[in-house]
């Protein structure tokens, strides 16, 4: 008989808080409703301690069919009658009240002793279940909280009338034997506990928001506070899709349930990105591209790696990825899949020519893979070369660009005017190398050293007629940075096809 776990997600809330992730008001009710879809049991939308707030809660509200709603405030009696009004105007709702507990909060942040502390405690317990039939009250900080003193506290909370008691770790200080013991002191010392469900909040400041989560279900707790990507304030908190995934993979040692649909992870990391603009690190454990792909020689079977599915969080499958560091078995095992079969002599032919372009190149796609095995006078040459480009950019007038190059050993000059100067610079290389059957369908930026001098690396990615080649550029100037890259993914391309034609079959 497994346990039911409750999915209490904060990504619109707490996640919101994460330095440059924050959403419009538009946005959020997109990713609620992505999330209500995904079987999350209670989406905690905001504060209203404002008017935005207050209307970012209702919109958020309305996309909702089967999560609850819930509403956070501090136990003050203004803040909680302000969100006791809002309630009243929505369905399945809950008021999640919070107080901090510590030594350290209470001295320096309430100016309140522990009794002062418990009053609050219990008025506004009382008062948030007075008009409200679903009441959370969280511990804030209560990792640093005395032990006689945050039991004293649960025990008010239940007795005022909260159905939830969740304990922040709210530095992300704890430890998993010690949250763990936490869990296991309020149900052992605290009366009634039976009466509430006992829920944790485990930031991740030491990486450890999962580990604490999990040693916190394990000792008793039945409510797990999230955030989609592990997003928040400072390092985070404990992710949706990493507690989720453990509990499904490792049903032998965690035998419990989530209501949350896992297939749908991955598309809703994928609607996060686009609307905070921060794209999935590859490595970020369950959902990151690097999860379901395998690299070193002795991985040629990447199932035999995979401890779960990649359909079941939301890919398609398992992308083995060639790169310097493939075997050469893989590498036979994978032009066997792309339909070439060579014998010992052309095989180390083709792997010699797949190091060395593998040595220049981080990660090696089927379609380059393609024109290094018909490539066999060694790797193809570059037909375009970067000459040099100017632009014109800013806000009083049209974005020029001028791009030089030479293709084929003849040099070239083109204008163009675009949305940007990025834009236009690419304009002009399509006036330049005519290719409209091709599409960029991926751009990204990202400084490879810190200061106003950083260089910039481009990576983008150019698709066609069922191909896709990526591309990569560095340059002090990322306007120079994303042309280099446009010029290397456009050079694949061109090889990619050459091949094509001198292979028809291949």
């Amino acid at each position: 008989m497994t346990d039911r776990i409750w999915i209490y997600d904060s990504t619109l809330f707490a996640g919101d808080h994460a330095p440059g992730h924050s959403m419009r008001a538009e946005d959020k009710p997109r990713l609620a409703e992505m999330l209500d879809r995904m079987g999350v049991d209670i989406i905690e939308a905001g504060m209203p301690d404002d008017e935005n707030g207050i209307e970012s809660i209702r919109r958020v509200a309305q996309v909702l069919q089967g999560a609850k709603i819930a509403i956070i405030c501090r136990t003050r009696p203004e803040d909680i009658m302000a969100a006791v009004q809002l309630s009243r105007r929505l369905p399945r709702v809950r008021l999640n009240v919070f107080t901090a507990v510590s030594p350290q909060h209470m001295k320096h942040r309430l100016q309140m002793d522990a009794q002062e502390t418990l009053s609050v405690i219990h008025h506004g317990v009382t008062a948030a279940r007075t008009h409200a039939e679903d009441v959370q009250w969280t511990a804030e900080d209560a990792t640093r909280a005395e032990a006689d003193f945050l039991c004293r506290a649960v025990e008010t909370a239940i007795r005022a009338g909260a159905a939830t008691i969740n304990i922040a770790d709210s530095v992300g200080y704890g430890v998993p034997a010690e949250i763990a013991q936490i869990v296991q002191m309020l149900k052992n010392r605290v009366p009634d506990i039976d009466r509430a469900v006992l829920s944790v909040d485990c930031p991740n400041d030491l990486g450890l928001a999962l580990a604490n989560s999990l040693a916190a279900l394990d000792a008793g707790a039945r409510q797990v506070t999230v955030t989609l990507g592990g997003i928040g304030a400072r390092a985070g908190h404990a992710a949706l899709e990493e507690v989720v995934m453990a509990i499904r993979t490792r049903q032998d040692r965690l035998a419990f349930e989530t209501a949350v649909i896992s297939e749908q992870l991955v598309p809703a990391a994928r609607l996060l990105g686009e609307l905070t603009g921060f794209a999935v690190q590859p490595s970020k454990p369950v959902i990151g591209l690097n999860v379901f792909s395998q690299e070193s020689g002795i991985h040629l079977d990447g199932r035999a790696y995979d401890v779960m599915t990649p359909e079941s969080v939301g890919r398609d499958k398992t992308d083995l990825v060639l790169g310097k560091y493939s075997g050469r078995s893989f590498f036979r095992a994978k032009l066997r899949s792309l339909g070439f079969e060579l014998d010992n002599a052309a095989l180390d032919a083709a792997y010699a020519r797949f190091q060395d372009y593998a040595e220049r190149r981080r990660k090696v796609s089927d379609d380059d893979l393609r024109v290094i095995v018909t490539a066999t006078e060694g790797l193809p040459r570059e037909r375009i070369t970067f000459i040099g480009m100017g632009v014109k950019s800013g806000s009083f007038g049209p974005q020029e660009a001028e791009l030089e190059i030479e293709m084929d050993g003849i040099r070239t000059r083109a204008r163009a005017v675009g949305k940007g100067p990025v834009d236009a610079c690419f304009k002009a290389m399509r006036i330049l190398v005519p290719h409209d059957d091709v599409v960029l369908t991926h751009y990204e930026l990202k400084a490879l050293t810190h200061g106003s001098d950083a260089k910039g690396e481009v990576n983008v990615r150019l698709a066609g007629n069922g191909h896709s080649y990526n591309g990569i550029g560095i340059d002090p100037d990322v306007i120079v940075s994303s042309v280099r890259a446009y010029i290397d993914a456009l050079n694949r391309l061109l090889a990619g096809r050459d091949a094509q034609n001198a292979h028809p079959n291949a």
